[in-house]
């Protein structure tokens, strides 16, 4: 018997291998000056290789003020992106 979460699934158009997604979760593994690092490469990779279909990235700062954390990501700058796209890549492809 397979479980309701094991099934696969869709939401809109996204088709899913199943119906687990992980919640995001503050990691503070970036640097003070908002770049992600090995360490949030890795920690994302280990949580798809668990099996989830989606992982959903914890909070990110949209600007240079609006910082939760001392060592949470920002995304207000292009500067970010290759860190940023690194994760997506270490996870493949199942960060939201």
């Amino acid at each position: 018997m397979t479980l309701l979460m094991q099934q696969p699934g869709r939401i809109g158009p996204l088709r899913m291998k199943n119906r687990l997604i992980m919640a995001p979760m503050g990691t503070n593994f970036s640097t003070s000056d908002g770049l992600s690092t090995e360490r949030d490469r890795a920690y994302y990779e280990e949580r798809a290789k668990g099996g989830v279909a989606a992982i959903v990235t914890e909070a990110m700062a949209v600007s240079a003020g609006g910082r939760a954390h001392n060592n949470s990501l920002w995304i207000y700058h292009d500067r970010f992106i290759p860190g940023l796209a690194r994760l997506v890549e270490g996870s493949s492809g199942m960060i939201a």
